[in-house]
């Protein structure tokens, strides 16, 4: 759960849709959400995936910045 969420007790609408996210995020990797026997950099699976994400984003807004 996100902390705010477990900070306050309270289930919201945006708190189900993350939850949903990483679920789905562990489905695809096979990989568990927390995995304390990995790296510090690759023990949380969101934190991983938004980095790889990002750098995505930013490889590819480099791209369209250098194409004519």
């Amino acid at each position: 759960m996100k902390v705010m969420c477990m900070q306050t007790g309270k289930l919201t609408v945006q708190s189900d849709v993350y939850a949903f996210g990483v679920v789905l995020l562990e489905l695809l990797t096979g990989r568990p959400a927390l995995d304390l026997n990995q790296g510090p950099n690759d023990q949380n699976l969101v934190l991983q995936v938004r980095t790889l994400v990002d750098n995505q984003r930013n490889i590819y807004k480099k791209k369209i910045k250098k194409s004519p």
